[in-house]
């Protein structure tokens, strides 16, 4: 079994409003991002944080998993752990695909490549290569749940896979590089997907 963790729980400081609820093309970045995980695995998990009760607001219909990490401001690690410590106890599942909702690009088709990639290997990490580095959307197989709950501040599960290179397959994603961080992000992209 998979699941994927749609990380959503900063507070879009850099826009000044949720990012999680821009609107592009009739549906929130986030009402994407959950459709596009719910394609690829039945178990999809949403961590909030600010504003969590105006974003869940927008995605109680979806029917994801919703969990509120009241340590959002430590940083995107507590998120990461609040989801692993929450689902590792369930012994059938294999691995965790862990995803934002501000890269718009990350669409079912790529989600089920990454997934598709890790059934075919035997690497237990497998993420995406963007603008000279890795990040999101990445998978860790069980191996690494350990790893993932001990997790401080503000790194992210990247942290974990830069130091254990022999284990882990990058997946090309030049897209990735595009997300949406700040008003202008938006805007541009929003003409871009018109």
């Amino acid at each position: 079994m998979l699941s994927i963790v749609i990380l959503a729980a900063g507070a879009s400081s850099r826009l000044g409003r949720a990012k999680q609820n821009l609107i592009v093309k009739d549906l929130t970045l986030l009402q994407q991002a959950v459709i596009n995980a719910q394609q690829v695995s039945h178990n999809v998990v949403v961590v909030l944080g600010a504003d969590h009760e105006a974003i869940a607001g927008t995605i109680d219909h979806l029917e994801p998993t919703i969990l509120h990490n009241a340590e959002w401001v430590e940083g995107i690690a507590s998120s990461v752990r609040k989801a692993i410590c929450q689902l590792s106890d369930d012994l059938k599942l294999r691995a965790v695909l862990f995803m934002v909702c501000d890269q718009p690009f990350a669409n079912a088709g790529f989600l089920q490549l990454m997934v598709d990639t890790a059934k075919a290997s035997d690497r237990n990490i497998i993420a995406s290569g963007y603008g000279h580095t890795i990040g999101v959307p990445i998978l860790f197989k069980r191996a690494y749940f350990d790893h993932l709950k001990n997790l401080k501040g503000d790194e992210g599960a990247k942290k974990i896979a830069i130091t254990h290179p022999d284990d882990l397959l990058v997946i090309p994603f030049p897209e990735g590089v595009i997300d949406i961080d700040t008003e202008q992000d938006y805007q541009a992209f929003k003409k871009y997907g018109d």
